[in-house]
């Protein structure tokens, strides 16, 4: 038996509905008689439904805005961060006091400490970088120019 709480999205994986299809998603309302039963409104209409008949859709995360101690972020999230890390090559910041985060090699993960994903640099950003680096070596090309007097 599968517990939803109001406003939760589910997504419907039953077989049997007379209007639902497979992966729609509704809104819950709430709980009738046994906690196994529920009620979803829709427009004019009120339908009863099972609850086994559907699985809680669960919002992405942005995993660069994690802003809780890495043993207070449900298990998927850290799942999702540690995947981040270990399986794309992903940066982690280490939050240390205030606002302020550093650039860590995490191991092993302690649960009271604030991690999150470091965000990749944008196309703008990779290309102002560039164009930086190019000034940086003409202005090293002028500067080592001779003008004879």
């Amino acid at each position: 038996m599968r517990k939803f709480k109001q406003g939760d999205k589910l997504k419907f994986i039953g077989t049997h509905s007379f209007s639902l299809e497979l992966g729609n998603i509704i809104t819950f309302s709430h709980y009738i008689g046994v906690s196994s039963s529920m009620f979803y409104a829709r427009e004019s209409e009120v339908i009863h439904y099972n609850t086994d008949n559907f699985e809680l859709v669960k919002e992405p995360v942005d995993l660069t805005k994690t802003d809780k101690p890495f043993g207070e972020l449900d298990r998927e999230t850290q799942k999702e961060i540690l995947a981040a890390h270990y399986l794309d090559d992903k940066y982690i910041l280490l939050k240390i006091g205030g606002n302020d985060f550093i650039e860590i090699q995490p191991s092993p993960w302690n649960s009271s400490l604030i991690y999150k994903v470091k965000p990749e640099k944008s196309t703008e950003q990779l290309q102002k970088e560039a164009l930086q680096k190019k000034v940086e070596e003409l202005q090293k090309e002028i500067n080592s120019i001779v003008v004879p007097e």
